[in-house]
């Protein structure tokens, strides 16, 4: 027994060791990039959280430098951790090849420097610098980590999308972040690239003072906490290669999946992990750049360069001898000219008898000239004369009226330089004698503020080496335009408004004749289901306001005013804009306003729209304030915020619609408030100031009626002695059969049919009825109106009710003074319609 246990020690002694170098050894190549002498992506951290995991392979690291990647000839590792720019270098030059090519598994980064695994850079420099935009830095040096870093090509970029060229700029490579910034605050460089979050870093262990430093073309993501300058890309790659056995890449997806869905850092570091990217915008960067792999196709560029260099001088060659010839011909022409001297002097004879008729023709000159001049004085086109230089020489009042200067301060100006004083700029030359030009511009100037669109005309006058600068003010013009093109967008959004509200209508009366069938069907289904089926119907119903919103653009309002407590109105709306926000609310009621006599449902709807923009504009935090105060004969109701205030500029359009300061917005806001404020006799007066918040004060007519409380009123439906006959005309066969089973069910005879062709045949074969009901719009055939004037004269005692989902329109408004006993809104609750039927057919 004691040899036994002996042997079984000794077997363990020699079995560890055995097993542990069973394990694969897994080195990771991860791109060496420092701050502060800490990596930026801890691969050691990966490593032994690998390790722990891992039972088959032994995980360890191997810091490289770029030129390991840029350099190696195939990729003969089998996991690396890389930046974007070197995956896609490792990707584009090993895709092809059958046995050899780079993968990524996923997204790997530091939480310090990167949130969901997305990076950028920024461009800075020094909060003293008189560089304040990237246009600024044409012909400057800008300092880069290197021509490998994300933030090279991203800032090479943005500078490119400006006309900014590589070649524009110059550019110092450093090696590191930390150098790039050093370099920037010694003013070694006048700017620097660094990528997302090592400013806040350094800063943060106090390495700089983010004070002294301005970043340009700041940009702000979501959820995106750092300076960035530029668009967003993927952070770093942990990638394999073929040379990676699947049972590896098995165990890194078992390992890392968990941290990746769980959104948990890595142990003992902070970093994390997801799902990769595909780097598609980085590289149509890289390729619309030529740099990285396709760094080879610049030679190509920089060789057809050379070859078009040949063909110009080939042309300047050209030119020359063209010249030459020229002035071959010039020679000859004088020799010519001193031939015709000669016989000049025959002529000048001839001349002399002719002098008496060139007189006659001087004097019709002479007329004509002063009807011109009368016409340039008083044309209502701006018409300038310019020298050989540009200069002008003479300029009519129309001129001097849209430039706003006198003759005298005009004359001798450059026509150039004028356009200039109003912030326009001219692109071309004035033509010379020996060019026929003709130039036109519509442009815009600024004068005292004030902009104004002018069409432009430049021709040349070749004889006497002038030009005409003609100038027209197209200003009202454009505004018109504007107002047009504002008003077709309107016009657009009315129909499809309409429309919608329409067919909404009809869907909603569907869902709601089914849901009162199954409820007069209570007593068969259980008591939840019955809360449901009331639920539904109550949405139903409250959904109709929502088809009010689409009509607040129609090009009419007709209010249903009813009498209400204002405070708490404003309350409830006002809670329900603000949910879920971080603003604060302050009421102040005047106590002597206790309600007021409007369209509820609309004035929400205005009420909403504004709070909404207040809450917008303070992005969830700030303070909204409530007034109301009594300014007979008005009740003012005052919203205002903490919000950064309007721009002076848009001030007055405020009203219009289609005009919005927020991106993705759709203008419709105020001019949908301001429509519903109108229509009750009101109005909307805006103050506001840049950085002082807003103020809007609502005007409502002012009411001293007082809600009192009143029971909700019950139904009262008298069952008839004998069966009521109903005929119902609706193209909807949803809304046809539903309402059919429904009337029934109160013991109406019922008998449908889709139009009105059908509808006439039906009462002429089975009428008199006690009610018809008809749809107002039935495509291609018959509507309701029409049927009734129909019916009308087979009967003109018919009793006939208007259902519609077109609350507004004009037929509907119109339908009782045609003779219509009742109109019905699409959706309509049962109660509604048993009440009009009740009262019609007593």
């Amino acid at each position: 027994m004691k040899k036994l246990k002996i042997w079984i020690f000794l077997g363990f002694i020699f079995f560890l060791p055995i097993s542990s170098l069973a394990k694969e050894r897994i080195v990771i190549y991860a791109l060496n990039a420092k701050i502060l002498d800490r990596p930026l992506i801890n691969c050691e951290a990966l490593a032994g959280y690998l390790n722990q995991k891992s039972k088959d392979f032994s995980f360890s690291c191997l810091y490289v430098d770029d030129r390991y990647f840029r350099d190696v000839k195939s990729p003969n590792f089998q996991l690396a951790i890389v930046n974007p720019p070197i995956f896609i270098n490792l990707k584009e030059r090993f895709q092809d090849r059958e046995t050899k090519g780079v993968f990524p598994i996923f997204n790997i980064y530091s939480y310090e420097f990167s949130r969901k695994g997305l990076q950028g850079a920024v461009i800075f420099t020094l909060k003293d610098s008189s560089i304040n935009s990237l246009s600024n830095l044409k012909g400057k040096t800008i300092g880069i980590v290197s021509d490998c870093a994300s933030c090279f090509a991203l800032s090479l970029y943005e500078l490119n999308k400006i006309g900014i060229k590589e070649d524009h700029i110059k550019l110092k490579r450093l090696g590191s972040w930390e150098k790039v910034i050093e370099a920037v605050l010694k003013k070694e460089v006048n700017a620097g690239a660094v990528r997302t979050g090592v400013l806040e870093y350094l800063n943060k262990k106090k390495y700089i003072n983010l004070n002294k430093i301005k970043v340009l073309a700041s940009k702000s993501y979501p959820d995106f906490p750092f300076l960035v300058s530029t668009t967003l890309i993927p952070d770093w790659y942990l990638v394999y290669t073929r040379e990676a056995s699947p049972k590896l890449i098995s165990t890194l997806y078992q390992a890392l999946s968990d941290l990746a869905q769980m959104k948990k850092e890595i142990p003992n570091s902070d970093l994390m992990v997801i799902l990769p990217y595909e780097p598609h915008q980085l590289y149509v960067i890289m390729k619309e750049l030529l740099i990285g792999p396709f760094f080879p196709l610049r030679k190509m560029v920089e060789a057809e360069k050379q070859r078009l260099t040949i063909i110009y001088s080939a042309l300047i060659l050209l030119a020359g001898f063209t010249i030459f010839y020229l002035l071959y011909l010039y020679r000859k022409n004088t020799r010519l000219n001193k031939e015709l001297e000669e016989g000049k002097k025959i002529l000048e004879s001839l001349l002399e008898e002719k002098s008496t008729s060139l007189s006659i023709i001087s004097k019709k000159l002479k007329e004509e000239m002063e009807i011109l001049e009368t016409m340039f004085k008083n044309i209502d086109t701006g018409v300038a004369l310019l020298n050989e230089n540009g200069l002008i020489l003479k300029a009519n009042k129309t001129f001097q009226d849209i430039f706003e200067q006198d003759l005298k301060s005009l004359l001798g100006k450059s026509f150039k330089s004028l356009l200039k004083e109003v912030n326009c700029e001219i692109s071309h030359d004035i033509p010379d004698k020996k060019e026929i030009s003709e130039t036109k511009n519509t442009i815009k100037i600024k004068i005292d503020n004030r902009e104004k669109f002018i069409y432009f005309r430049e021709i040349a006058l070749e004889e006497i080496l002038k030009s005409l600068a003609i100038v027209r003010d197209i200003t009202s013009e454009k505004k018109w335009e504007a107002e047009v093109t504002r008003y077709t967008q309107l016009e657009t959004l009315r129909v499809i408004a309409s429309g919608l509200a329409h067919d909404l209508n009809n869907l909603l009366s569907s869902i709601l004749n089914n849901t009162e069938i199954l409820l007069r069907k209570g007593s068969a289904l259980p008591y939840k289901i019955l809360e449901k089926l009331q639920a539904i119907k109550n949405t139903c119903l409250r959904a109709k306001s929502i088809t009010q919103e689409l009509l607040v653009y129609g090009k009419s309002l007709i209010l249903s005013p009813e009498l209400f407590s204002l405070p708490e109105f404003l309350r409830e709306v006002t809670a329900f804009a603000l949910a879920g926000s971080g603003i604060k609310i302050l009421y102040s009621f005047d106590p002597r306003i206790k309600s007021i006599e409007c369209d509820k449902n609309l004035l929400s709807i205005a009420l909403h729209n504004i709070l909404v923009n207040a809450r917008q504009a303070m992005n969830d935090k700030g303070i909204i304030k409530i007034v109301t105060e009594l300014t007979k004969p008005y009740v003012m109701l005052g919203i205002s915020d903490t919000g950064p205030g309007i721009p002076e500029k848009i001030k007055k359009d405020l009203f219009k619609p289609f005009i919005t300061t927020k991106p993705g917005g759709s203008g419709l806001g105020l001019f949908s408030a301001n429509r519903i404020i109108e229509a009750h006799g009101g109005k909307i007066e805006i103050e506001s100031s840049p950085g002082q918040g807003t103020t809007v004060k609502i005007y409502l007519p002012f009411s001293e009626k007082e809600v009192s409380p009143v029971e909700a009123p019950q139904l009262q439906f008298s069952t008839p002695e004998s069966k009521k006959r109903i005929l119902l005309m609706d193209d909807e066969i949803e809304i046809r059969e539903s309402l059919k089973e429904l009337l029934e069910s109160f013991d109406f005879e019922v008998i449908t049919c889709e139009n009105g062709e059908e509808a006439l045949q039906l009462y002429e074969r089975d009428g008199p009825f006690d009610a018809v009901i008809l749809d107002l719009t039935v495509p291609g055939a018959l509507d309701g109106i029409q049927t009734f004037y129909e019916l009308k004269k087979r009967d003109p005692e018919v009793k006939a009710i208007l259902a519609t989902g077109y609350a507004y329109k004009k037929e509907t408004l119109d339908a009782k003074a045609l003779g219509f006993k009742e109109v019905l809104i699409k959706p309509f609750s049962l109660e509604s319609l048993l009440e009009v039927l009740d009262n019609i057919t007593r």
